[in-house]
C-alpha cells in the first residue's frame, strides 16, 4: 500500500478496474475508503503507523 503522502492527486490515469475512468491515486483510495468503515479505520491506523515509522 503505497504511503498517504506520495499519492498523486493531480494525474489522470485511465484505470482498468473503474471502467476505464480516468482518477488520479487519491480518488481511487477515496472511493475505496468510502465502500468500507473497517477498512477506513485500517487504512488510517496503517498511515499512522507509516507516519510514527518515519519521524
Amino acid at each position: 500500500m503505497k504511503d498517504g503522502t506520495a499519492l498523486n492527486y493531480i494525474d489522470f490515469r485511465k484505470r482498468r478496474g473503474y471502467r476505464y475512468a480516468y482518477l488520479t491515486d487519491q480518488e481511487v483510495i477515496d472511493y475505496l475508503l468510502a465502500l468500507s468503515l473497517e477498512l477506513r479505520s485500517a487504512y488510517n491506523f496503517y498511515q499512522d503507523v507509516l507516519y510514527t515509522a518515519r519521524y
